[in-house]
């Protein structure tokens, strides 16, 4: 089975069964890759470094198509340079595979031992947890880095990164596929949710009985607009788990429904709206290409949660939003 799986549905209910699908066949691998030795994990990682770097005309050629559809979409010159592909940053990419090869394997490792007084020794050993997903935006780099982080921690990984991405996407878990094979692992061990229906977000995060979260304190999305659809489907997770909820807000036409959706679930709301850029960024660059330009996103507390947040403005009216007192400025 491809990495990379194609979805063909005709309704919703066909996305949820192939959905399901893809979830089941990673329960099933993650199981024979938590068993895997450290030398097949760093095979498949370098093997699937080596693959990007041989790949790499047919990754620019992958995502001279998203890149192209994003032109066309009217997308932002800063969108475009995320979703872009260069030689170079297929580089970084092989490296970045090759780097986490080298870290040592954190399967097995003693988090802490002691002995009873009946001389009983107990240890606390660091075991997978089993199925990860993880939703991204259009980062194509995002697809190798998650899928190689899981692989290394010995969890079987399901990918949904943005829509404007598929193309590239699907060419880097190629790759990575490719990687796997040679190392004999189990090509679902990795699995790209190759659609761009937004509903398979929600249905993806219905799949309680197949993902693996034993406790969960914080979510955070940031998933280009589909918020809404990936907390509706994570309602019955965020019930049982109640985390804080640390949510992207920056469109203005979606911001009421969303607000009101995590309101009826009990949460207290509170604006959190830094600047764009940061000066103290990690690559030290102090060029800022995002004048005046914010990043709004709301801090969701449960009313259950006894914290008390006050230096961030706590949300009364859906209707509200930080991006009208910044047009208003303008």
């Amino acid at each position: 089975m491809s990495i990379a799986h194609e979805l063909h549905h005709d309704a919703p209910h066909d996305l949820v069964a192939e959905v399901r699908a893809i979830a089941e066949r990673a329960k099933e691998a993650s199981a024979e890759l938590a068993q895997a030795p450290t030398a097949a994990k760093n095979r498949a990682l370098t093997a699937g470094a080596a693959e990007l770097r041989r790949r790499t005309e047919a990754l620019l050629a992958a995502n001279a198509l998203d890149v192209k559809a994003a032109e066309a979409g009217g997308m932002t010159p800063a969108f475009i340079d995320r979703l872009s592909l260069t030689p170079a940053r297929i580089e970084a990419m092989a490296a970045g595979l090759e780097a986490i090869a080298a870290f040592p394997d954190p399967v097995g490792a003693t988090l802490a031992e002691w002995t009873r007084p009946n001389g009983l020794r107990i240890q606390r050993v660091r075991v997978p947890l089993g199925v990860v997903a993880v939703i991204f935006e259009s980062r194509p780099n995002v697809t190798a880095d998650a899928g190689a982080l899981c692989l290394k921690a010995g969890n079987a990984a399901i990918l949904r990164g943005g829509s404007d991405s598929l193309n590239s996407a699907k060419a880097i878990a190629a790759a990575l596929h490719a990687g796997l094979s040679e190392a004999g692992l189990p090509e679902d061990a990795i699995q790209l949710v190759a659609t761009r229906d937004r509903a398979a977000v929600g249905a993806l995060l219905g799949l309680d009985d197949l993902i693996d979260v034993p406790r969960l304190r914080l979510m955070k999305l940031d998933v280009e607009g589909m918020e809404h659809s990936a907390i509706s489907g994570a309602a019955d997770l965020i019930a049982r788990h109640r985390p804080i909820l640390y949510v992207e807000n920056d469109r203005r036409e979606d911001s009421r429904d969303l607000i009101e959706l995590i309101m009826s679930m009990g949460y207290r709301l509170y604006w959190h709206a830094p600047p764009l850029f940061n000066p103290d960024n990690y690559t030290g660059d102090d060029d800022n290409i995002f004048p005046g330009v914010i990043s709004v996103n709301m801090v969701c507390i449960h009313h259950d949660e006894k914290v008390t947040v006050e230096t961030l403005p706590e949300i009364v009216d859906p209707t509200c939003h930080p991006m009208d007192s910044q047009k208003n400025r303008g």
